[in-house]
């Protein structure tokens, strides 16, 4: 799920009226409007369109063809990743392009390569991870580079190394451990050499958990608990140790929802294991605070603002 404005801006934190959301794993994407009413009160509304035919795992947002509104990327565990274009109201069309076809599991957007425009990651599942270079104008090219086990269940792109560009953190499941790679500047990707960690990674979130300048990283794995890995601020990172969960998560998101200052983590879980709310003491150590939050199979979690009141929803 993603939450983003309807002015243009993807949001992963406070989300100004009027909100909307894309609803994917499934066999086809749902494209949904919050409708606000008075006092903050909100509910959302199918916007009636049907997007797609495959078995879709993730979705990203942002304006891909450059007219300033935001179109989507969806990978599909069950075909090629799909690009719909935005026609300014919320209407989608599918741009006809056709990329890739090798299980994807998830896509993270940002500028690769400095050129100003987002390209894509994508993690799959049943090849190695590709990265797609946009052309501005919406038209991607695969780059042609052979990243990872093949194993990639969710990627995230930040600047782990503080060189000033995007490298990526890819979670990967059945044996693969999570790998580091680093950008040079220009799109191209090294492996930084690290194993990190020995579980069944469903989902990583990259964040300031400890306050010191740099990102790091909570995952939410499968078979094992749940790991927060330390940055030294080079981009090599550290276990810190916690024990953070029960043996079925699938997915996190960061935010203060507490309102300290500092990120906390919401975990989506499956298998009807609660949803669960990790509390930051501000250098990085999580309490669980002992909310039991639902008990269906959750496979997804965003953070925003949805009912206009300051704080995280």
């Amino acid at each position: 799920m993603i939450l983003a404005t309807r002015n243009g801006a993807t949001m992963h934190e406070t989300l100004p009226q009027p909100t909307r959301a894309f609803l994917g794993f499934g066999l086809s994407l749902q494209f949904c409007f919050a409708v606000f009413g008075a006092q903050s009160s909100f509910l959302f509304v199918d916007s009636g369109q049907t997007l797609g035919e495959y078995f879709s795992a993730s979705v990203a947002l942002g304006d891909l063809d450059g007219d300033g509104d935001l179109d989507a990327w969806v990978a599909n565990y069950l075909g090629p990743n799909l690009v719909w274009t935005n026609d300014g109201a919320g209407g989608f069309n599918d741009s006809g392009v056709r990329l890739g076809n090798a299980n994807s599991y998830a896509v993270a957007l940002g500028d690769l390569d400095g050129d100003g425009d987002l390209d894509a990651w994508v993690a799959n599942y049943q090849g190695v991870d590709s990265v797609w270079v946009n052309d501005g104008e919406g038209g991607f090219t695969d780059s042609a580079q052979a990243l990872g086990p093949g194993r990639g269940t969710s990627v995230a792109l930040g600047d782990l190394d503080g060189d000033g560009d995007l490298d990526a953190w890819v979670a990967n499941g059945f044996g693969e451990a999570d790998t580091v790679w680093t950008n040079d500047g220009t799109g191209r990707f090294s492996d930084s050499g690290q194993r990190l960690g020995t579980a069944f990674s469903y989902s990583v979130a990259l964040g300031d958990v400890d306050g010191d300048g740099d990102l790091d990283a909570w995952i939410a794995n499968r078979d094992e608990s749940n790991a927060v890995w330390i940055n030294d601020g080079s981009g090599t990172f550290t276990d810190s140790n916690q024990t953070l969960g029960a043996l079925a998560s699938f997915s996190v998101a960061l935010g203060d929802v507490d309102g300290d200052g500092d990120l906390d983590a919401w975990v989506a879980n499956y298998a009807g294991d609660p949803d669960r709310i990790w509390m930051n003491d501000g250098s990085g150590t999580f309490t669980n605070s002992g909310q039991l939050l639902g008990d269906d199979y959750s496979t997804q979690v965003a953070l925003g603002d949805l009912d206009g009141d300051g704080d995280l929803d």
